[in-house]
């Protein structure tokens, strides 16, 4: 089994890197790896599968959100400041997450 990074990411970050505005990439980007958090629950009397419509609405949608509003809100604005230059690549630059504002357009 592939990991979920990059795996379930990149058929979606073409629809996220568009910045439509009526398109959230983060919880998009989430959401295409909430089937997969499941699996922590395998072999658990709490297992679901995730990957069926049913799953998909009641595990992976309030998974998502609440992922996604940790990401914004408690991960991005202290995180990327402990994290290396990388070149041109600055991982610093993740703090732009936690001015992420989440609403229904």
């Amino acid at each position: 089994m592939p990991i979920t990074f990059f795996a379930h990411q990149l058929p979606v970050l073409s629809i996220a890197s568009r910045r439509l505005p009526y398109v959230d990439g983060l919880t998009l980007i989430v959401g295409s790896m909430a089937p997969d958090f499941a699996y922590v629950f395998a072999g658990s009397p709490w297992a679901i599968e995730s990957h069926d419509r049913a799953g998909v609405l009641t595990f992976c949608l309030p998974v998502t959100m609440i992922v996604s509003w940790i990401i914004a809100r408690v991960l991005a604005p202290v995180v990327p400041d402990h994290l290396a230059n990388l070149g041109s690549f600055n991982l610093r630059d993740y703090r732009g997450l936690a001015t992420h504002r989440f609403g229904i357009v």
